[in-house]
């Protein structure tokens, strides 16, 4: 499937060969679900600056994350990447870094 997470598949060429645990994707998921889903207490979080930074061609595309979270947390930032897919840490690494650097200098001085 790693062809469908990305929008240059010349990109895989960058990442190494991993396999697949359907056991420890499930824990992962159940780890989530169970520790991480704050949908009932949303308004713990109306004070923390979050960004979601998402690859135009992603399969979880920008316009449905908008639509996953950002009606739910209005003060998070959803920044596109263009010709990007799911992993854009291997397509468009230095795009990601300026980003994450510029989403946390700015978060620190507010």
């Amino acid at each position: 499937m790693d062809k469908y997470y990305v929008y240059s598949e010349g990109s895989l060429k960058r990442k190494a060969k991993t396999s697949i645990n359907p056991t420890v994707n499930d824990a992962i998921g159940k780890d989530i679900l169970d520790n991480y889903d704050l949908t009932n207490r949303l308004d713990a979080i109306n004070n923390i600056p979050i960004l979601i930074a998402q690859g135009s061609h992603d399969i979880l595309t920008p316009n449905l994350a908008e639509k996953l979270l950002l009606e739910h947390i209005p003060h998070a930032k959803l920044i596109e990447i263009e010709k990007c897919g799911h992993w854009t840490v291997l397509e468009k690494p230095n795009e990601i870094n300026k980003i994450a650097h510029d989403f946390f200098n700015t978060s620190l001085l507010s």
